[in-house]
């Protein structure tokens, strides 16, 4: 379910912030004592709600703890209530996004374009909402034309993300190697990273293992304990049938507090290798963890635990009523082939072709 321009939008402001304000490095655990601190000294600080926000978010990313979730949403809701800013209209904006309710985000990221039209970190939330809802058209009209080269990390990223989409991967490659030049003009190693990655991942997850490989590679020589790397890197694994070495990658993620999309990996592998008891305790932790994320009203897990049930053949009915739920937020091509896969019906304009032509531009 992955989409992989959320994974660092926030994150990157998140820095710029605090490099600005003075604040501590970018942990998330550092940051929520620290900007929790701020706001029980000073209940007013609405900037500092906003970045409370923000760490509350980027631990979300990491765990997929619907808890966080809901204290991300009440710290930015809190700065809003003291004073409307352009921070926490994007912070809501990254965290519709995240939670798969695209439409808000949609709503939220209008406010913060009127806010700062010219901002391309909200320019690309936009995009990372239409692309949820397979609205490709309206995406691109937000980015450069063909033959105009981005001019900045966030711009470059959200193309990146456009172009995979489109199989446009040639320019999906190029794009993802300009935002990582961009981040390391600016020193944010980070982000650097991502970049990199994400390159990498634009062959990897089209099985071109051979020019994904080498990047995966060069990343690791400079940063091998990456999380995000180290993710692509079991995938990597996988694909090419090293299925042991696969699995205690992913289960090296989940012992280092992994989101429960690596028990959902682990548990496929462990059935492959004919781990029964294995599999089926990472089965059961994925589930837990996906039916945790829906009692507490989120619906970030539908696709998630429809596809974990697909993939062990198991309460298939259950999976098709997630993944028609699942197009109700969600209207990209992982929603739709996942519909298909279980043979459930998608509604006619939910199933927007890549490339169709905008409807209207976002305003």
């Amino acid at each position: 379910m992955r989409l992989i321009l959320h994974l660092t939008l926030a994150l990157g402001l998140v820095l710029a912030l605090a490099c600005a304000s003075g604040a501590p490095a970018p942990d998330p655990d550092t940051r929520i004592r620290y900007y929790s601190k701020r706001v029980q000294e000073d209940p007013r600080l609405y900037p500092a709600y906003a970045l409370l926000g923000e760490a509350y978010l980027a631990r979300a990313r990491v765990t997929h703890d619907p808890g966080d979730v809901a204290r991300a949403r009440a710290a930015f809701e809190q700065s809003m209530a003291i004073q409307p800013n352009g921070e926490s209209l994007a912070g809501l904006t990254a965290l519709s996004g995240f939670s798969h309710r695209f439409e808000d985000a949609l709503s939220w990221g209008r406010q913060a374009a009127d806010a700062n039209r010219e901002d391309p970190h909200v320019r690309a939330l936009l995009v990372e909402a239409l692309l949820g809802l397979g609205r490709y058209g309206e995406a691109r009209a937000l980015l450069p034309a063909d033959g105009v080269a981005p001019k900045d990390f966030y711009t470059a990223s959200a193309l990146g993300a456009w172009m995979k989409a489109n199989g446009r991967l040639d320019e999906a490659a190029k794009a993802f190697q300009a935002a990582a030049q961009f981040a390391s003009k600016e020193s944010v190693k980070p982000l650097v990273v991502w970049a990199r990655v994400s390159e990498a991942a634009v062959w990897l997850d089209t099985g071109d293992l051979a020019r994904a490989r080498p990047l995966l590679e060069a990343v690791h020589r400079e940063a091998p304990g990456d999380r995000f790397l180290r993710e692509h890197e079991a995938e990597l694994a996988q694909k090419e049938g090293r299925l042991e070495e696969s699995l205690a990658l992913y289960e090296e993620l989940i012992r280092s507090g992994g989101s429960p999309e690596a028990h959902r990996a682990a548990a496929s592998l462990a059935r492959r290798l004919g781990r029964t008891e294995e599999a089926r305790r990472h089965f059961e932790a994925a589930e837990r963890f996906y039916r945790r994320i829906l009692d507490a009203g989120e619906i970030y897990s539908l696709e998630s635990l429809a596809r974990l049930y697909l993939d062990a053949g198991v309460n298939l009915e259950e999976a098709k009523a997630l993944a028609r739920r699942n197009l109700e937020f969600k209207r990209d091509r992982s929603a739709v082939g996942l519909a298909r896969d279980l043979s459930v019906p998608v509604p006619e304009g939910k199933a927007n072709p890549a490339g169709a032509s905008p409807s209207h531009a976002v305003e």
